[in-house]
């Protein structure tokens, strides 16, 4: 939280590609009257239909500024962001097509944890297609806050078991995945 905050907007931009600069739509914002830094996807998108019967990805350039009464603050960086369910028909990928239009990299990436949910103890991490000799997992609560991080050294491959030192507290967390330039992100929830 940023001290004297009382909310948020949100400025959200459609790109064609995961590249910030590619852009292609007119951007919308959308405000959080709360000091707590955190937005549902859900309340973004909302009336944002997908236009496939399978999870197409879209991207989206996110930038974030405070609101302080009625003084709006400055815009920070701006960053990228994928998100199921909202490319428009001309960002639909065609079956056989590299997961998330990650690249031509000849091997299909893919990431994957479980159990969904988890009690919070321990996750199993799962990536293949891996091209690079490293993948490095970062594990975001709601607000953002790495709750937990490592590199692993891979070889086509990551297959790992996550013990937590503490459990997680209830609630959403986002798992990145990155290995070279591809960064896939799956979301993790956490029930007792």
């Amino acid at each position: 939280n940023i001290c004297g905050v009382t909310g948020y907007q949100v400025e959200f931009t459609q790109l064609g590609s995961c590249n910030i600069l590619d852009v292609t739509g007119i951007p919308f914002t959308k405000v959080i009257s709360s000091p707590s830094a955190n937005i549902s996807l859900s309340y973004v998108f909302n009336g944002l239909t997908p236009l496939s019967s399978y999870a197409s990805i879209g991207y989206w350039k996110v930038s974030w500024r405070p609101i302080f009464g009625s003084h709006l603050g400055t815009y920070g960086i701006a960053y990228a962001i994928s998100v199921n369910g909202t490319a428009p028909a001309g960002m639909l990928e065609e079956p056989g097509d590299e997961m998330n239009g990650l690249g031509n990299t000849g091997n299909a990436v893919a990431a994957n944890l479980y159990p969904n949910p988890t009690n919070g103890d321990m996750v199993n991490l799962n990536m293949t297609g891996i091209t690079a000799d490293n993948v490095h997992v970062r594990i975001m609560d709601s607000m953002g806050r790495v709750v937990y991080t490592n590199r692993y050294s891979v070889d086509g491959s990551l297959n790992t078991i996550v013990s937590f030192s503490k459990p997680l507290a209830n609630g959403l967390y986002m798992v990145e995945f990155t290995s070279g330039n591809e960064v896939i992100t799956q979301r993790m929830m956490v029930t007792k």
